[in-house]
C-alpha cells in the first residue's frame, strides 16, 4: 500500500481513479491468497478526529466466490468508521500490533491486526487493518 502510493489518496479521489482501483485489486488478491484473513482495509484519522475508511475492497465473507450480500460490497472511500480501538491508536503512533480481544465478526470470532501506513516523508498517514479468523489461527479449519 505504501509503495504503491496510498498516501496520495484523498477524500476527493474518485471511485474510478487508477491508483484507488489498483489498491482495491491488491486487497482482493491478498484476501484470496491469505488463509484466515477475513477482511483487510485502510483508514485515516481526519483533522476533526473522525476515522474514515480509505480502501476497503469487496470481501467474500461466505466464501462462495460471489460478492452478493450487501455486507460483501466495496465500502465507499471516506465512509466513517466507528469501531476504533486501542490497537488502531497504537498503529497511528507507529506500532504494528494485534488486538488480543476477540470480536464477533461477520464470519465468526475475529482478532484484529493494525499496521501503520507511512507517507513518503516517514510520517504515519493511515492504518492498514485486518480481521483474522481466530479459528483459522488456532489451526481448526
Amino acid at each position: 500500500m505504501e509503495q504503491l502510493g496510498h498516501a496520495r489518496l484523498t477524500l476527493q479521489t474518485p471511485p474510478d481513479d487508477p491508483l484507488y482501483l489498483q489498491l482495491i485489486e491488491l486487497e482482493v488478491r491478498v484476501l484470496k491468497m491469505t488463509a484466515g484473513l477475513m477482511d483487510v482495509y485502510t483508514m485515516r484519522k481526519q483533522p476533526d478526529g473522525k476515522i474514515v475508511l480509505i480502501v476497503d475492497s469487496e470481501t467474500d465473507y461466505d466464501h462462495n466466490g460471489v460478492y452478493s450480500a450487501e455486507r460483501e460490497k466495496r465500502t465507499p472511500l471516506g465512509q466513517l468508521y466507528d469501531h476504533v480501538n486501542a490497537g488502531f491508536e497504537r498503529a497511528l503512533l507507529g506500532q504494528a500490533n494485534f488486538d488480543e480481544t476477540v470480536y464477533a465478526g461477520k464470519s465468526g470470532a475475529v482478532v484484529s491486526a493494525w499496521v501503520p501506513l507511512h507517507a513518503p516523508d516517514g510520517t504515519v498517514e493511515g492504518v492498514l487493518g485486518g480481521g483474522l479468523s481466530r479459528r483459522k489461527l488456532a489451526g481448526r479449519d
